[in-house]
């Protein structure tokens, strides 16, 4: 009976210290903090947040009136700490949400710091709004379309003498044009054949004009002409 009672009292024992390990891990295990959560910035900005959890990683989306932002960070037992980083048209803002989870609702300190060197903290709460992440939906924010700089008082009289230039050329062209116009229908009306064109001093021929002409000189001649084989040489 003592051998029995001695084994027992062994076996309480060690079953003991495994049981509170298994309550301590339980308690260390990260909680789940996945859904929509309505955050209050110390009374003085209100943001949404989309979080999502694998394990004790903790991703997900940002938004408030006017900017859209991406969040990421770990959950450790039931202590939160996430980071929200927004692009604004003013530039880059973080801000770190350090907290802890009681009853569906988080409590902790902020500290917010832009890449102009400005920052702020205090305190937050968040509550749980819905468990399902599905139904968020980013802030639809305006665009504001950016207007082309000004030009300088240089740039405007290049660009305005530029156009000058271009009307100018472009006057040029059509006169040149009537003038050629012009002097092909006189052409056609009196039957005249083209003025010939001179290149330096010598005159242009056209060699288009003399097809089936060889000089006599090269001995060479087309059958039925009457050049063949005179001077010379034929071909044959």
């Amino acid at each position: 009976m003592k051998i029995c009672a001695s084994l027992l009292l062994a076996v309480a024992l060690a079953i003991v210290p495994f049981s509170a390990a298994i309550a301590l891990a339980e308690d260390q295990a990260p909680k789940d903090v996945s859904g929509i959560w309505s955050v209050n910035m110390d009374g003085t900005q209100q943001i949404t947040l989309a979080l999502h959890q694998i394990g004790d990683k903790i991703f997900g989306s940002g938004k408030s009136l006017d900017w859209n932002g991406a969040l990421m960070g770990s959950m450790q037992g039931e202590d939160l700490d996430i980071t929200i980083t927004v692009l604004t048209q003013s530039g880059i803002v973080s801000t770190r949400l350090s907290g802890s989870l009681e009853n569906n609702s988080l409590s902790g300190n902020f500290v917010k710091a832009d890449d102009r060197g400005n920052h702020d903290s205090g305190m937050f709460t968040a509550v749980l709004v819905n468990e399902d992440t599905s139904g968020y939906s980013p802030m639809e924010t305006a665009v504001t379309e950016q207007l082309p700089a000004e030009k300088s008082i240089a740039e405007k009289a290049n660009s305005e003498q530029s156009g000058v230039n271009q009307s100018e050329n472009r006057q040029l062209d059509a006169q040149v044009s009537d003038e050629r116009n012009t002097q092909a229908n006189d052409n056609v009306k009196t039957g005249s054949k083209p003025m010939t064109r001179r290149l330096g001093s010598r005159s242009y021929t056209d060699v288009h004009s003399m097809s089936g002409y060889v000089p006599e000189s090269l001995g060479v001649g087309f059958f039925g002409d009457g050049t063949m084989g005179i001077g010379g040489a034929s071909m044959g």
